[in-house]
C-alpha cells in the first residue's frame, strides 16, 4: 500500500492549498509578515532536509516541510495578487467616477453571449490633469457590436468606465462577481461600437494570436463541410471547444445526461486524442522504428500541437499538461508515480495560478483523474467476465463508474443535482465522441489540402454528429433521468469524499472495522440532512432580491415557501433562478403569486408601518 510519505508532491501539495486557503486578501500582509513568510518558508524547508533531524525526529521534517509550502502558498498568492501593484486599475477610483480614455490590450479571444465579452489588459490611461499614467490590471468591455473584432495581442484606445461586476442576484446562485475575481479580474465596462479604436496591430509572432487564427479556420472548416447548422456548431464545441453558438435547448440535453464536459475540450477529450495518435502512430510503424518510449514523447508532443489549434484555453492547457505529467511519470514506471504526477501537476498549476483551486472545472479534472487512478482497476474486478472479454468497452464502462465516484462528492455539493442514466450516456455519447473527434480531426485536416475530398467525407462527420446529438437527447427524454434539488453541504461533501478514501485504503490494505466505520459515515450523512430539515422547519423569514432589476420576496415559513415576484417576471426563469436558494433554504412547498408594481409599493410600505409600530 502507498503511504503518504511515498507521496511527497502530495504534502506539498496540501500545504501549498492551506496556504491559498488562509490568504487573509489584499491588502492585509504588511511588509514585516512578508518578511517573515520567506523566512518561514526557507529555514524549515531546510531543516527538513537536515539528515540528524531526520533520524531524531521522525516527523520533525514533514512539519517542517508542512510550515514552508503553507508560507510558500500565502506569498504565491500575495504576489499572483495584482491588486498589490501601486499601478492596478483599483487604485485609480477616477476611473469608477467618469468616463476615461485607456490603453489596454485585447488578451484573449472575444466570446459571445448575450453581447460580446473582451478581456482587456490596461497599459495606460489618461488621467484629469491630461496626464498618462501607468496601469496594470484586467477587466473586460461588453458591447452588441463592433466595427472588427478585437484580436488578441491588438492594443487599443477605449473611452470607459470601469465599474464592479454585478453581484449575484440570488442567494446560492452562481456568482459572477467572485468568479472574475478568482481570475484576477476586478471590473469591467459596457462600451458603444465607437469607443473603442484599434491603434496597433499584434505581433504575428504573438502565439495566442496564431492559436486565434488557426481555431477559427478550423471552425470555418466545419461550417464548409458540415454547413451553417447546429451540426458545424456542435462539432466544432466538441472538437475545438467553441460554445458561442451551440443551441440552448442542446446544452440542456447534455448536462441533464451528465455529458456536458463533452462541450468543453478537457482532459477526457485530450486522453481519447493521445489514445488515437498513439493508435495512429503505431499504425505507421512509429514504435517499431523508434520504440515505445520515443513513440509515446512524439505523442505528446502532437497533443501540444492540439492544444495550440484548440486556442491555448485554459481547460485545454490544463489537461495536457496533466497528460504530459502522467506520461512523463510513466516512462519512469515508480511506484506511486502516478499519483505523485497528478499531485505534481496540481502543484504547479496552483504554483503558476493560487485562486485555481476555487475553479470548479479545475476541482472536477483533478477528482476525475484521482477516481480513475485509484478505482478504475478495482471497479474492473467486479465486471462479469462476459464483459470483461471486451476490452474497449469494459474500459470504457470502469473508466466513466471511476470518475464518477471520484466526482460525486463535488457534483452533489456544488450543482444538487445528480444525473442517473450517467453510466449509460458515458458509455453511448464518449464511444460516439470519439468517432466524431476521429473523423472531424482527419477532415478537417485534409481540407487543407483537397477540400473536394474533404466535403466527400463530410457525410460520414455529418452521420456521427448527428448519432451524438440523437442519442443525448433520446437518454435526456428517458424519465427521471435527472434528479435535482439535491440538498448536500460541505460538511456532507467532505464526509463522503472520506468515505471514498477510506474504501479505497480497504481495497489496498484491509481497515479493521471498515464496516462500522462506513455504517457510522452513513449514519452521519442522513443525520446532517434530517438536522438541516430540523432547523429548517423552525426558520421564519422573508429574504428580498433582484432578479433583471424587479422585486422578489421569498417568504419560509418552516419547509413552506411562498414566492412574491413582478408579475412582469416569467414565473419559470425566476423559479430557475431561486431553484438553489430553495434548495439550501430546504423549502420543500412552493407557491408563486405575481403582483403589480403598485402591489410591491404596497407591501413595502406596510412593512415600514410594522417596523415603526414594533
Amino acid at each position: 500500500m502507498i503511504t503518504i510519505h511515498e507521496l511527497p508532491a502530495l504534502r506539498i501539495l496540501i500545504g501549498l492549498i492551506a496556504g491559498v486557503v488562509l490568504y487573509p486578501g489584499y491588502n492585509m500582509l504588511p511588509d514585516w509578515v512578508l518578511f517573515l513568510l520567506i523566512i518561514m518558508a526557507c529555514i524549515p524547508l531546510a531543516l527538513s532536509f537536515t539528515s540528524g533531524l531526520k533520524h531524531r525526529y521522525r516527523y520533525l521534517p514533514s512539519i517542517y516541510l508542512f510550515i514552508s509550502t503553507i508560507s510558500l502558498g500565502l506569498l504565491l498568492t500575495w504576489f499572483a495578487d495584482e491588486r498589490n501593484s501601486p499601478s492596478h486599475l483599483n487604485h485609480f477610483p477616477e476611473l469608477m467616477s467618469q468616463k476615461s480614455q485607456i490603453i489596454a490590450r485585447c488578451i484573449d479571444p472575444p466570446k459571445k453571449g448575450q453581447s460580446w465579452q473582451v478581456l482587456m489588459e490596461g497599459e495606460a490611461f489618461l488621467d484629469s490633469m491630461d496626464r498618462w499614467k501607468s496601469l496594470t490590471g484586467k477587466f473586460i468591455v461588453f458591447s452588441k457590436s463592433f466595427d472588427r473584432l478585437p484580436q488578441p495581442g491588438e492594443k487599443f484606445s477605449i473611452q470607459a468606465k470601469l465599474v464592479e461586476p454585478p453581484e449575484r442576484e440570488v442567494p446560492y446562485a452562481f456568482d459572477y462577481k467572485k468568479y472574475l475575481e478568482n481570475k484576477y479580474i476586478y471590473k469591467i465596462s459596457y462600451i458603444k461600437e465607437s469607443d473603442i479604436q484599434l491603434i496597433k496591430q499584434t505581433s504575428f509572432f504573438n502565439f495566442k494570436f496564431i492559436a486565434f487564427k488557426i481555431r477559427n479556420w478550423c471552425i470555418g472548416r466545419c461550417k464548409l463541410i458540415l454547413g451553417e447548422n447546429e451540426m458545424a456548431d456542435l462539432a466544432s464545441g466538441l472538437i475545438f471547444g467553441y460554445r458561442d453558438e451551440i443551441d440552448e435547448s442542446t446544452q440542456k440535453a447534455f448536462v441533464e445526461t451528465g455529458s456536458v464536459h463533452l462541450l468543453a475540450v478537457s482532459g477526457m477529450h485530450v486522453a481519447l486524442i493521445y489514445i488515437n495518435i498513439l493508435f495512429l502512430l503505431k499504425l505507421i510503424g512509429i514504435r517499431r522504428l523508434l520504440g515505445e518510449k520515443k513513440m509515446m514523447l512524439i505523442a505528446v508532443s502532437l497533443i501540444w500541437v492540439f492544444t495550440f489549434v484548440a486556442g491555448l484555453s485554459a481547460s485545454v492547457v490544463r489537461a495536457s499538461l496533466m497528460l504530459t505529467i502522467l506520461v512523463v511519470g510513466k516512462l519512469f514506471g515508480r511506484k506511486g508515480t502516478g499519483l505523485n504526477t497528478v499531485f505534481s501537476g496540481a502543484v504547479l498549476m496552483i504554483a503558476f495560478q493560487p485562486l485555481v483551486i476555487y475553479d470548479v472545472g479545475f476541482q472536477l479534472s483533478f477528482s476525475a483523474v484521482l477516481g480513475i487512478i485509484l478505482l478504475q482497476h478495482r471497479v474492473k474486478m467486479y465486471l462479469p467476465p462476459s464483459l470483461s472479454k471486451f476490452k474497449s468497452l469494459s474500459d470504457l464502462i470502469t473508466v466513466t463508474l471511476a470518475a464518477q465516484l471520484g466526482t460525486i462528492p463535488l457534483i452533489l455539493y456544488h450543482f444538487h443535482q445528480f444525473p442517473v442514466y450517467f453510466l449509460l450516456s458515458g458509455i453511448v455519447a464518449v464511444f460516439i465522441s470519439d468517432w466524431v473527434i476521429k473523423i472531424g480531426l482527419a477532415v478537417v485536416m485534409i481540407s487543407a489540402f483537397n477540400t473536394s475530398l474533404a466535403l466527400y467525407f463530410g457525410p460520414l462527420w455529418e452521420l456521427s454528429v448527428t448519432a451524438l446529438l440523437k442519442s443525448v437527447e433520446g437518454i435526456s427524454r428517458i424519465p427521471f433521468g435527472l434528479v435535482t434539488g439535491i440538498y448536500f453541504s460541505f460538511v456532507m461533501a467532505t464526509v463522503l469524499t472520506g468515505m471514498l478514501i477510506l474504501t479505497y485504503i480497504h481495497i489496498q490494505k484491509r481497515v479493521r472495522y471498515f464496516g462500522k466505520v462506513m455504517l457510522a459515515g452513513v449514519m452521519l450523512l442522513m443525520f446532517l440532512d434530517e438536522w438541516s430539515l430540523f432547523v429548517a422547519s423552525k426558520t421564519e423569514n422573508s429574504t428580498e432580491m433582484l432578479i433583471r432589476n424587479k422585486q422578489v420576496t421569498i417568504i419560509q415559513k418552516g419547509l413552506s415557501g411562498m414566492i412574491v415576484a413582478d408579475n412582469r417576471l416569467d414565473s419559470m426563469y425566476v423559479m430557475n433562478k431561486v431553484s438553489g436558494y430553495l434548495t439550501v433554504s430546504r423549502i420543500k412547498d412552493v407557491k408563486y403569486q405575481g403582483i403589480t408594481q403598485n402591489d410591491i409599493g404596497h407591501i413595502e410600505q406596510r412593512r415600514v408601518i410594522s417596523g415603526l409600530s414594533e
